[in-house]
């Protein structure tokens, strides 16, 4: 049959008016209006007349790849909190919209043979288009870009496959730890804000293109913009092909709004225990305790409470673990809110059998309290310490790191003070200062605990092979 294949001629394929990419001219270059070098952290900062702004670090740790991020508008703190499910939706259809000038199929046969990639985010305070590209290519990956910012088509069949592959997801969502935790958890521990988490099945099937163009209409075009170029570059083409593309955009906002009512968000009330169940043959289920601690503008506060978290779960595997043998490697981390007024978590979370859930609750929460009622050895401190710093060692050499610094130091100036007193605060902090942190946020009348069980399912449901809960 393969040879029979050759005998067959195959026609060339047809020539599309849109294999050229369209989306070159965008008026005429911005003007620099401001330029500053940051000696210290050895990066550009630098402001468009239209008001963008950039952030530039050169840096050698990856040949021929730059990392570009551009951040605008406020991301969650914009979305209506009456339309659960608008964040899942718009992430997707947007980008798979297309533009104006080209489909997506379109966009990617223009582009094929550019070493370019975007991708679309909505985080706790901005909207955000990400890409990676060569040297080479970073003139189309800003093109690309600002064609999204000013062209993008919110085709409906981008819609019409949101809702199609939804439906696949939401077989494997309604049968799962994760899925559980991915519909239900985050938005549990906000408080039930419905920006968070994510709804039903027919919610989000009521979500629309137009609602989707309506969240991102003044953001795209008026929002405080920030952008973040790191990696293998040349400031000054940098500096240039912006101008060309995102510094010719019309003018935008000078400043980011306050959000001050957007930025509130209620843990829970405490203590309390809440269940949430799935339908699986599956004999695992998953208990999670959290407590809430506080927002990330005390910098040291944050990585002390990340040491901290470090250390009860090291002491959660010990006595759960290795002790009783009753869970998975448990996980354990701080999440500090940059965006949020006052909201932070302490959580600890693990997989266990299902009739465990309420005594590893208690357990858990009982470890947790120990913290701040005894003494955390000179061990755990130490070893904690060092990992630590082990670990921003190797972070302050890598693209990643430096993206995260810069990415809104223009819009938050302490972001880059943070990161001058990193090493400082780890070589400052104490056994105390960690003691202190966990006798006042790890009590046991502050946890807030979930539970995530199956439940048996009936005969006409079945489960999707394979797809049993793992961590």
């Amino acid at each position: 049959m393969w040879l029979k294949s050759q005998l067959t001629a195959v026609a060339a394929p047809q020539a599309t008016a849109n294999n050229t990419w369209a989306y070159t001219d965008f008026g005429t270059p911005g003007k620099i209006v401001e330029r500053k070098q940051v000696a210290d952290l050895d990066f550009v900062q630098a402001k468009f007349a239209n008001n963008v702004r950039l952030n530039i670090k050169r840096t050698d740790f990856v040949k021929d790849s730059v990392n570009v991020a551009i951040n605008f508008g406020g991301g969650l703190l914009e979305l209506p909190a009456d339309k659960p499910g608008l964040s899942q939706f718009t992430k997707f259809v947007f980008i798979n919209g297309g533009l104006q000038k080209h489909s997506l199929e379109e966009v990617n046969r223009a582009v094929a043979d550019k070493n370019v990639r975007i991708d679309f985010a909505i985080d706790e305070d901005a909207f955000m288009l990400a890409g990676r590209c060569s040297q080479a290519d970073l003139e189309t990956q800003l093109q690309l870009c600002t064609a999204y910012l000013t062209d993008a088509a919110f085709r409906p069949e981008a819609a019409a496959l949101f809702q199609k592959s939804a439906d696949g997801e939401f077989a494997q969502l309604d049968h799962s730890i994760e899925g559980l935790c991915q519909r239900r958890v985050a938005n549990f521990y906000r408080g039930g804000d419905n920006r968070f988490g994510m709804p039903d099945r027919e919610t989000l099937r009521a979500r629309t293109v137009e609602e989707a163009r309506l969240l991102l209409a003044k953001p795209r075009s008026q929002g405080y913009m920030e952008v973040t170029i790191v990696g293998d570059l040349d400031p000054e083409v940098v500096l240039a092909l912006a101008s060309k593309t995102l510094g010719a955009l019309p003018e935008r906002a000078e400043v980011k709004p306050a959000y001050e009512q957007q930025r509130i968000v209620r843990f829970p009330k405490t203590p309390q225990t809440q269940n949430f169940t799935f339908a699986s043959e599956a004999a695992r289920a998953m208990t999670i305790v959290a407590w809430p601690t506080s927002d990330a503008r005390n910098y040291a506060r944050s990585i002390q409470l990340g040491m901290l978290s470090e250390i009860l779960k090291d002491r959660l595997r010990v006595k759960i673990r290795e002790e009783l043998g009753a869970a998975y490697t448990p996980v354990a981390y701080s999440h500090e809110s940059s965006a949020l007024t006052d909201y932070g978590l302490i959580s600890a979370e693990m997989l266990v059998e299902p009739n465990q859930t309420a005594e590893i609750s208690k357990l858990v929460t009982e470890i947790a309290a120990e913290l701040g009622a005894e003494s955390i050895s000179d061990d755990e401190f130490s070893r904690v310490l060092k990992v630590k710093l082990s670990n921003m060692e190797q972070a302050v050499r890598g693209n990643a790191y430096w993206m995260s610094v810069l990415i809104q130091c223009q819009s938050q100036p302490q972001l880059l003070d943070d990161a001058r007193q990193l090493a400082e605060i780890y070589r400052k902090t104490s056994k105390a200062d960690l003691q202190t942190l966990a006798r006042t946020y790890l009590s046991a009348d502050r946890a807030a605990i979930v539970t995530l069980t199956p439940e048996k399912q009936s005969a006409e449901v079945s489960v999707l092979p394979g797809k049993e809960a793992a961590r």
